[in-house]
């Protein structure tokens, strides 16, 4: 796990990966106050390509950011995962590397449902930039 956040005692998710044995999937996991369970979570990358989250902000029990990275085959490209407060889907988020470079996001902050930035990096070809982007 590489990233914790919480809105109460009985709200708080955790994301990271986990390996099954051939490639990394995104693992999220939510504490209701009595107990850590995994929610489902979507792998960009498919079933054959890596997938890594890093950081999580959540405002409300239905309202949660998750960002990271996925591999396609050639290179990494941002990943944003949001929570709705049934299931978490994955959000289009920029790739200024294009999609043969690296591209990724470590960090999420957000203050509402329609406000939620993530900070990360790209590679242009010559060398590493910052990347900001405004979630939605």
């Amino acid at each position: 796990l590489n990233g914790v956040a919480a809105t109460s005692s009985t709200n708080a998710w955790a994301v990271g990966d986990y390996s099954n044995g051939t490639e990394n999937r995104t693992l999220i996991e939510h504490w209701n106050g009595a107990a850590w369970k995994q929610v489902t979570s979507p792998n960009a990358g498919g079933s054959s390509e890596g997938n890594f989250l890093y950081g999580v902000a959540a405002t409300s029990s239905t309202n949660a950011w998750a960002v990271g990275y996925f591999y396609n085959a050639t290179a990494y490209q941002t990943l944003i995962e949001h929570w709705n407060g049934t299931a978490w889907k994955q959000v289009t988020s920029p790739n200024p590397g294009g999609s043969a470079d690296s591209n990724a996001l470590d960090a999420v902050a957000a203050t509402s449902s329609t406000n939620a930035w993530a900070v990360g990096y790209y590679f242009n070809g010559t060398a590493y930039r910052t990347l900001a982007t405004h979630c939605c």
